[in-house]
């Protein structure tokens, strides 16, 4: 029975549209994956840190902090002091980590050596990056923690991977400042992990004030990890044939940000303060050669490449345990601080 002209010509076009309705969903849900974050909660670990901080060694001051935009962010400012009572077993490990290695720790009525801003990662809050600062107050270092826009406490409707967050670091830093009476002439330091990595890169360009880094797990560019992510679907050349409707539909959704001008590699090449870049081998989020192209980008001559074998995106740091926690503090205290062993 032969089929008329006109009945192919309708299945051509139900066809047709149901392939288009298919790829604007994708589309749509791809978006949404990359704009609007998964919001954790704070994990035992941390309430309990949160709970007694003196324990830990520090203080903690609650601020907030209105972006350019007008979204509040939400930020504490952790201030080494002597422990109270019983010291965390982190705490006591750590100290003496500094003690062998023949770094002082300050007296108890010593000022801080200086104050590093913390940048927490996609899917992450400021608590995450209590791991670090616990480590970092012990070394004498005041540390700032935020929620970055759109995730934990703070306000924000999406993630723009630095379009924003650059501002929002800014004004961190500002209102931390001002309203602690921090002297700004005093060493700033910066630390990021994953997406606070790559904002960190784009921010030190912009950011005099800050002096030395340490940077976990950063993208080179944004199109290059969306195309990777994808790229065991449909292939990477497929996700790049894609990429720019992507595009669009998150600058429609978003009233302007454009995905593909997220560089942080260019940032780079602007970077000329002491830089520590971290990566874990097996990173299968954010492949390890983002951080070989943004390493080779910087221009000063103190960087230091270093990689955690079998460390993942998500725990290159639980794998890299206290020996990587340590160079951490001691590149910092080398390069921000001028102390030796």
């Amino acid at each position: 029975m032969a089929i008329a002209p006109r009945q192919i010509l309708r299945w051509l076009i139900i066809s047709g549209g149901t392939l288009g309705a298919l790829l604007g969903l994708g589309l749509y849900l791809v978006s949404n994956h990359l704009l609007y974050p998964g919001q954790p909660q704070p994990e035992l670990v941390h309430q309990a840190m949160l709970a007694n901080p003196r324990a830990s060694g520090f203080t903690i001051q609650p601020f907030t902090v209105q972006a350019p935009d007008g979204i509040v962010l939400k930020a504490m400012l952790l201030t080494p002091t002597a422990p109270s009572g019983t010291p965390t077993q982190n705490y006591q490990n750590f100290a003496t980590r500094l003690r062998t290695a023949q770094f002082p720790l300050l007296p108890v009525d010593a000022a801080p050596r200086g104050t590093i801003l913390l940048l927490h990662g996609i899917s992450g809050i400021k608590e995450h990056n209590l791991a670090i600062a616990e480590r970092l107050v012990i070394a004498g270092y005041r540390c700032i923690i935020y929620d970055s826009r759109a995730h934990g406490e703070s306000g924000g409707e999406f993630v723009s991977y630095g379009w924003q967050e650059v501002a929002d670091a800014q004004a961190v830093l500002d209102a931390a400042i001002a309203q602690f009476e921090i002297d700004p002439l005093e060493p700033f330091g910066l630390f990021g992990i994953s997406l606070g990595a790559s904002v960190g890169l784009q921010l030190l360009p912009q950011e005099p004030r800050l002096q030395a880094a340490v940077l976990v797990s950063p993208f080179s560019r944004l199109e290059d990890v969306m195309a990777e992510t994808a790229a065991p679907y449909v292939s990477e050349g497929g996700a790049r044939l894609l990429l720019p409707l992507v595009n669009r539909v998150m600058r429609w959704r978003t009233s302007g940000f454009e995905p593909e001008a997220i560089a942080p590699v260019e940032a780079a090449t602007q970077i000329n303060i002491p830089t520590l870049l971290i990566h874990g081998e097996a990173d299968d989020v954010i492949w390890p050669h983002h951080g070989e192209r943004n390493y080779g980008a910087i221009v000063h001559s103190n960087k230091t490449w270093r990689t955690v074998p079998e460390g993942t995106h998500q725990d290159v740091l639980a794998v890299g345990g206290d020996t990587l926690y340590l160079e951490m503090v001691e590149f910092y205290l080398r390069t921000l601080s001028n102390v030796e062993p």
